[in-house]
């Protein structure tokens, strides 16, 4: 640790940094070293592993030590990456974060022109990474939620044109992207349901069908859809009073009836045997 020390206050800051670094590979929860190593990094402006390290020395404390989190976003945004910056910032208390929100919003105005540019230029998973990163600060802010907005019809467009080629793969991607941002959209939870019954995958299957069936209640198909599903998947619990649903909303639907006569037996069958 003197030695350390020594070696900063020399200016023999990559000397320090090695010895910091091979100290902490026997204990990397030893928090003079981790501090000294942070300082280190601080005094050479390699901003970004400084902030790193100012982290991580945070994290050896519970709570977290809210000035080693400070200084670690503030090196953040020295290297100019401001949503590492802010994700930092996100993790101070409220009343420390609260002395900070000039700071902040200068940030989240950042972020935001970086998402757009990021959006412009074709990286809309990078956009959508960095607008989850400003609503976890600003939950109300606009632009972030607008460009969400445009991120899901992007996806949309995606998803069609795999329909079209028949890539069950990107559809299914694409269609769980969809769903990661609008979690209520019927026309991705459709491609989905049609793509996990190709692949014989009942669970997933059985998961997004029901989902659907939320979504769009009165639908006798999706429920007699979400029934073939579970008696596939041997699911008779939820398979059956899908069945019902389905005859309820269609009472004179022969297919209905037969089917909910078929998956009756099935239930049966599976208890008995």
């Amino acid at each position: 640790m003197r030695e350390t020390r020594r070696l900063v206050s020399l200016g023999e800051t990559d000397q320090a940094i090695a010895l910091c670094r091979r100290g902490l590979s026997f204990d990397h929860a030893n928090m003079p070293l981790q501090r000294v190593l942070a300082k280190a990094l601080e005094v050479k402006q390699t901003w970004e592993e400084s902030a790193d390290a100012w982290e991580h020395y945070a994290h050896l404390t519970n709570p977290a030590d809210g000035p080693s989190l400070l200084r670690a976003a503030r090196n953040a945004a020295r290297a100019q990456n401001w949503s590492r910056s802010l994700q930092l910032f996100g993790q101070l208390p409220p009343d420390e974060k609260a002395v900070v929100g000039t700071k902040i919003e200068s940030l989240t105005r950042k972020l935001v022109k970086e998402l757009r540019n990021d959006f412009n230029s074709g990286a809309v998973a990078e956009a959508v990474s960095k607008a989850d990163i400003v609503l976890s600060i600003d939950p109300q802010n606009e632009k972030a939620h607008r460009f969400l907005g445009k991120a899901v019809s992007a996806y949309r467009r995606i998803m069609k044109d795999a329909v079209q080629a028949e890539d069950l793969e990107r559809q299914e991607e694409f269609g769980r992207k969809i769903l990661a941002l609008a979690p209520n959209r019927v026309d991705a939870l459709k491609v989905l349901s049609r793509v996990y019954r190709i692949k014989r995958q009942w669970r997933d299957a059985i998961e997004v069908q029901n989902h659907l069936t939320q979504q769009e209640p009165d639908r006798a198909t999706h429920w007699r859809r979400l029934a073939s599903f579970c008696r596939s998947g041997k699911n008779y619990d939820l398979g059956v009073p899908a069945a019902l649903k389905a005859v309820e909303l269609e009472p004179d639907n022969t297919r209905s009836i037969e089917f909910l006569s078929d998956i009756l037996n099935r239930q049966a069958q599976a208890a008995t045997a």
